[in-house]
């Protein structure tokens, strides 16, 4: 079926499928974990959003739906769960708002240009922070968006602080710059020193203090989020070898989980300069994602359309 749909048949009995099982039929770009629930949301290239609820208590079998309702019609830039809300944002130039349980998205907000990232606090519920090619928008409740912020340094991937006061934007000029969230406003912050090359991927740690970037080059780099965003880690997390893909703090703020293009997973302290673990051609094709089940697993999303759960040894 054209929608990624496998239907089983028997052929003495043609009026309904035996079975039908649901996925993507396109390559999975983007993931998110809901951690209370242990379901996992991805998205794929042609805009393809499934919920996958495990079915056993080990978390092993899950089963699949397809979102719902007013679905993105282009590829997937990013897919969110936080506070019982689903998000995606795609290519059609759209944030799609719905119910995390049911997989139903219920609304289409238009965008200002080609979203790179959504960004979301548990602790400011309703307020959503989108990066698109060249703007930030702010879409809080069901109000329309606010009025874009104009970022002529090319926004590439975004984060949220926990308590939803701060978010870090990776850019094209290779700098996170920083901005505080005040109600429904965006009030710059500050901005780091350059990294090798282009932000590909950032995320504030869960206690507030950090803030860790990788590039389009190989580096990831750790940042303050303090006054001046002092550079804490230069020239040190550089074992991916091409573009990091994927980062992502755990729940304790103890480690980050890198994935790239190389194919390589990796695991990083604030405390060391030398990487916790390092898994070398950990999957088959390059990896796209990677999110946290808890603080010593995690999800992995390759561009073969394979998700992988791994407990980690750290």
């Amino acid at each position: 079926m054209q929608d990624g749909t496998l239907h089983y048949w028997n052929p003495a009995a043609m009026d309904a499928p035996l079975r039908s099982v649901t996925g993507h039929q396109d390559t999975m770009l983007t993931l998110d974990v809901d951690t209370a629930t242990g379901r996992i949301y991805s998205g794929d290239a042609s805009g393809r959003v499934v919920m996958w609820t495990p079915t056993n208590d080990a978390r092993t079998a899950f089963t699949a739906v397809t979102a719902k309702g007013e679905v993105p019609t282009k590829r997937a830039a990013a897919v969110v769960v936080c506070a019982g809300e689903l998000l995606a944002a795609s290519w059609d130039n759209t944030l799609r708002i719905g119910d995390a349980a049911t997989a139903e998205l219920k609304r289409t907000v238009p965008l200002p240009g080609q979203p790179k990232g959504i960004a979301v606090s548990a602790a400011a519920p309703g307020v959503r922070v989108v990066a698109t090619g060249s703007a930030l928008v702010v879409v809080a409740g069901d109000a329309a968006p606010g009025a874009p912020v104009a970022a002529d340094w090319s926004p590439t991937c975004i984060s949220m602080s926990a308590d939803g006061t701060l978010v870090a934007v990776g850019g094209k000029d290779k700098k996170v710059h920083t901005y505080r969230v005040e109600g429904t406003s965006l009030t710059p912050d500050g901005e780091t020193k350059e990294a090798a090359g282009e932000i590909s991927a950032v995320a504030i740690s869960p206690d507030g203090k950090y803030i860790a970037a990788g590039d389009a080059v190989k580096e990831v780099r750790l940042y303050s989020t303090g006054a001046g965003k002092e550079t804490l880690m230069s020239g040190k997390w550089v074992f991916h070898t091409t573009r990091v893909t994927g980062l992502k703090w755990s729940p304790d703020s103890r480690h980050v989980a890198t994935v790239g293009t190389d194919r390589r997973l990796c695991v990083w302290s604030p405390t060391s300069d030398s990487p916790v673990l390092v898994q070398d051609l950990a999957n088959p094709q390059p990896f796209a994602d990677v999110a946290w089940a808890d603080n010593s697993s995690v999800w992995t999303l390759g561009t073969d359309g394979v998700a992988s759960f791994r407990t980690l040894t750290l």
